[in-house]
């Protein structure tokens, strides 16, 4: 649980620090993204070792990997790159994704797994219509409803 802590710090505090030292790149934040990615995998992984109960929630886990897998593809078909949107909603989803992991891992408590399904559907979604939306690719797009730039945009 510790390192899991430590993971969801480090990835919050690296965007900061880069972003107040003028550091951040559009090849940095794809690499964060993709850190992402494998850190969420590992947790998952974690939670399947530790709490053998998890395996009752395994094709909700695998739902949620394979709207990753499309939102992923999505994304190189249309513009040639990955996903990197840092989106609100994807932050509150690994937030609930880590209030999770430490309430089963602790406590074996799986109360708020559904919400934690909500949220990544929503988080999906969001994706999803930004991946829509985009006439261009780009890095850092909020949410679907804070794109303004006409000229990124389909109509």
């Amino acid at each position: 649980m510790v390192l899991g802590l430590l993971g969801v710090l480090s990835d919050l505090f690296d965007g900061i620090i880069a972003r107040r030292l003028n550091i951040d790149t559009e090849r940095l934040r794809k690499m964060d993204s993709n850190a992402d990615i494998v850190f969420s995998i590992g947790v998952v992984f974690a939670i399947f070792i530790v709490e053998r109960t998890f395996l009752s929630y395994l094709s909700e886990v695998l739902f949620l990997l394979s709207l990753e897998l499309l939102t992923y593809f999505g994304y190189w078909i249309k513009f040639k790159k990955q996903l990197s949107n840092h989106s609100y909603l994807t932050k509150l989803f690994g937030l609930i994704i880590l209030i999770n992991f430490c309430m089963i891992i602790v406590w074996s408590n799986f109360s708020f797994f559904n919400f934690l399904i909500v949220f990544g559907i929503l988080s999906y979604l969001d994706g999803f219509a930004i991946l829509f939306k985009l006439k261009d690719w780009s890095v850092d797009n909020k949410s679907v409803f804070t794109l303004k730039n006409k000229d990124r945009l389909c109509m």
